[in-house]
């Protein structure tokens, strides 16, 4: 399994462009789907409005998609972060609970329990909608603060994709850390790492981005970019960094 995660502010969106809007569907199971042409996006309120599926002309690019046996380490979440301020494992009412909402308009807005483990109680709420002029999936992510102690969060999406494929993305300031930094080639302000020849152990690399985007071409040609707010690198989380990849 792969991982990808990227540092944002409060939002970000696998594209943020607006054109011609996709009506959402409600599916027999409860799940809330779009489908933008040759890409079907779906998401599941009953388990922390997970993304669980993303497809391109039928091929899923998340890994491990509704699969009971990985427990919750599939498909595309969001957390808040530093993670050193809730350490492990998420929290249930963000990550794994159920989400209140539904479709509004062209849109799912999708809402969490409150987690009262943190002085801000927080909640999230989640927002998907579909452009059909570029096939392409918006995101919005919003982390409500209903304690009475201010308090800053960066905000940290997890992408799980499958064991394959190529990662690239530009790369900004500072260098790549990380255990197994040293296999990420960088050339030409880009960094790309292989997935093939790696050893399936716990691995990571760390790195501050560029230009607010990054990627993964599939063993098959499919190219997943995702896009996002460039966080600079003074606004990025403590002891963290704007793009992380975790090999497991």
């Amino acid at each position: 399994m792969l991982l990808l995660v990227a540092y944002i502010f409060l939002t970000i969106g696998y594209n943020h462009l607006k054109g011609q809007e996709v009506v959402p569907v409600k599916n027999t199971d409860g799940t809330y789907g779009l489908n933008i042409a040759n890409v079907y996006f779906e998401v599941d309120p009953s388990f922390g409005s997970r993304i669980c599926s993303f497809q391109v002309n039928g091929e899923e690019l998340l890994y491990g998609s509704k699969t009971p046996a990985n427990g919750y380490l599939w498909g595309a979440t969001f957390w808040q972060s530093p993670q050193s301020e809730w350490n492990w494992p998420p929290s249930t009412a963000l990550d794994k609970g159920a989400y209140k909402g539904g479709i509004v308009g062209n849109t799912i807005s999708l809402l969490s329990g409150e987690d009262k483990n943190y002085n801000t109680h927080l909640t999230f709420r989640k927002t998907f909608s579909g452009n059909l002029s570029d096939t392409s999936v918006t995101i919005i992510y919003t982390m409500i603060n209903n304690g009475t102690v201010a308090h800053s969060y960066s905000g940290w999406e997890i992408t799980r994709i499958p064991p394959d494929g190529m990662a690239f993305f530009p790369y900004g300031s500072g260098s790549i850390t990380g255990d197994f930094a040293n296999q990420v080639v960088k050339a030409n302000g880009i960094a790309w790492w292989d997935h093939k020849g790696t050893e399936p152990t716990s691995q990571k690399y760390f790195s501050d981005g560029k230009d607010g985007w990054d990627s993964w071409l599939s063993d098959n040609n499919v190219l997943f970019i995702r896009n996002f707010d460039d966080v600079p690198s003074d606004k990025q989380a403590p002891g963290e960094k704007e793009i992380e990849l975790w090999l497991q």
